[in-house]
Order: C-alpha cells, then structure tokens, then sequence
C-alpha cells in the first residue's frame, strides 16, 4: 500500500510505500523529524531557513541554516542504516539552547542567540554575555569539521 503525504507547510509532498500501517507511520515519522522539523530559525526566529549539505573530508553534513543570522541547526547520521536525527542534546544529554542553533563564531565559540544579546543590551551591559557550555563548540566550520562524532562513524 502507498499514501501520499504533503508536508505541514505544503513546500513537499512525497508517496510512502510500506505493507502495513506501521510501516507507514515510520516512514512519515522519519520524514517529519527532518523535513518539518523546523520552519523558523531558533536563534533570530526568521523563517528564512533553507536545507544546507556540504561534504569535508568524504563525511557529510546535513544541516538547516538560516540565510539572515547565519545561525545552524546540526542534524546527526545514525550509525546504522541511513537515517538523519535533529541534534537537540549535547554530549552530556542536556537540552541545546535555542532549539539546538547556534551561531558559528570561530573555533570552541558560538555566538549568544540575539534574544540574549538584546537582553544584554537592555540591562545597560556593555558586551553581550559570554557563551553558555551548551553553546561552546557547536557548529563545525563549513570548511572544517572538529571531529567524525556527527557522521556516525
């Protein structure tokens, strides 16, 4: 049996093929997670965001970038078959802040969303508050990756 599905926001539509509704449920679970995960950036909340893959070094990154803060959202490679996941935790399990986005800096910093420079700002604080842990060395270069972990390997 097949359905047709069309996503949240109308911009996809793509046919399932499965032999039970389970099968199906999977298979539209496994595209939601990816392709209506998110519709707007997490950082400056733009819904300028388009699909972003870049190859370095034969491993591939899949992300969403957003074309007006530059903010990235990763997606991780499981290990076995060929699915994506959106990367909402870091290392330790905790929670991203700003819905797993971050802007890329330069090496071991990103950059605080703009709600907390603002915040920053409106308290009369003179630089925007330092990275959290959280945010601190998320976002790979888009010419060099820190390490393999995101590749699954």
């Amino acid at each position: 049996m097949n359905i047709k599905y069309t996503s949240a926001d109308g911009r996809m539509t793509f046919t399932v093929d499965g032999e039970t509704p389970k099968d199906l449920f999977r298979e539209i679970a496994e595209f939601q997670s990816v392709f209506e995960f998110a519709d707007t950036c997490g950082c400056c909340h733009s819904d300028n965001v388009r699909f972003n893959y870049r190859v370095v070094d034969d491993n591939a990154y899949y992300s969403l970038r957003c074309l007006d803060c530059t903010a990235e959202f990763k997606f991780g490679q499981h290990k076995k078959g060929d699915g994506l996941f959106p990367k909402l935790k870091d290392e330790d399990g905790k929670l991203l802040e700003n819905r797993g986005w971050s802007i890329w800096k330069g090496a071991g910093t990103s950059a605080p969303a703009p709600a907390q420079r603002q915040a920053a700002q409106s308290r009369g604080a003179g630089t925007p508050p330092r990275p959290t842990a959280s945010q601190v060395g998320h976002g790979p270069p888009p010419h060099a990756p820190t390490d393999d972990s995101e590749v699954g390997f």
